[in-house]
């Protein structure tokens, strides 16, 4: 576990600058040791949704090792990143607890915690901590070069009106 006396959790709604940059840094490193593409709500302070926002920084002597997005504000999805070289020492359990109260103390009952299914530490994280399986979404890319050419009719063929 982190030694709780060196750690602090702040919550604000919308980044400053200096937190932008090193929770920009913070899901770099997640994501490359993971080969994923988490997608932390980073906006900054003043954004237009961040009325609806709340992040939580988990910061260790100084350092950010853990940062949660909370959006929404009846139906709340939470994300989470934890650097790797933190994770099982309760960070991500801090982090979300922290969370769990604020949605307790606004009258939610249950929120979405959204893992990237291809994340192994996500999948263990959510199960560790109880969570249940509700829904998956899909992400789709359009491959351009795979759509098939429009294809070019005989024109011998005449189409006209039945009557």
């Amino acid at each position: 576990m982190s030694d709780p006396l060196s750690a602090t959790i702040s919550v604000c709604h919308g980044l400053g600058p200096a937190d932008l940059v090193d929770a920009r840094d913070l899901l770099l490193r997640c994501n490359k040791h993971e080969g994923l593409d988490l997608s932390l709500n980073l906006d900054l302070d003043g954004a237009p949704d961040t009325a609806e926002l709340s992040q939580y920084l988990y910061r260790e002597n100084g350092a950010l090792v853990g940062c949660l997005s909370a959006d929404g504000s009846d139906d709340v999805e939470i994300t989470l990143g934890v650097d790797p070289s933190h994770r099982r020492r309760g960070v991500g359990r801090r982090l979300l607890d922290a969370a769990r109260a604020d949605c307790v103390g606004r009258g939610l009952t249950s929120w979405t915690m959204v893992i990237d299914e291809a994340s192994p530490s996500g999948r263990a994280f959510v199960l560790a901590v109880g969570a249940t399986y509700r829904s998956s979404e899909y992400r789709l890319e359009l491959a351009r070069d795979r759509i098939p050419v429009p294809r070019v009719w005989d024109p011998a063929v005449e189409l006209r009106q039945a009557g």
